[in-house]
C-alpha cells in the first residue's frame, strides 16, 4: 500500500509539473487552478489521486518517509516558482510568497527530521 500511495503521489507531482510547464509567459496564473484545477474538488481526478495518496502515505508509511516526501515536493516547487521567475510568469509578488512559503516548509520538514533521528 506504500508503494500504491507514493506511486500515486508521484503521478500527482508529475502531472502539476506538466501544468506549471503550460503556463504561458505574462499571463495572470491562478496557482489554486494550476494545482488543484477548476472543477470542485471532488470532480477532479487529480484532487482525488492527491487525497488517496496522502492517505496511503500518512496511514501506511514511517513518519520518516513522511516527511521526507513533503520535503522533497517543497524543494521541487521552490524550483518551480524561481523558474517562473526567471520567466517572467506569473506576478512577482505571488512568486516570492510561494518560494517563501516553499523555504519555510523545507526548512519545518528538516527540522522535524532531526528531532526524529534524536
Amino acid at each position: 500500500m506504500v508503494y500504491l500511495g507514493f506511486g500515486l503521489y508521484i503521478f500527482w507531482l508529475l502531472v502539476t509539473v506538466a501544468k506549471f510547464s503550460q503556463i504561458s509567459p505574462n499571463e495572470t496564473n491562478y496557482y489554486h487552478n494550476i494545482f488543484f484545477g477548476k472543477l470542485i474538488w471532488y470532480q477532479n481526478l487529480r484532487n482525488i489521486i492527491l487525497i488517496l495518496s496522502a492517505f496511503l502515505i500518512i496511514s501506511f508509511s514511517s513518519l520518516h518517509s513522511v516527511y521526507y516526501t513533503i520535503l522533497l515536493t517543497s524543494i521541487i516547487f521552490l524550483v518551480l516558482f524561481i523558474h517562473n521567475i526567471q520567466r517572467n510568469k506569473g506576478l512577482f509578488k505571488i512568486n516570492l510568497l510561494l518560494i517563501f512559503g516553499s523555504i519555510l516548509i523545507s526548512f519545518t520538514s528538516c527540522w522535524i527530521l532531526s528531532c526524529l533521528y534524536n
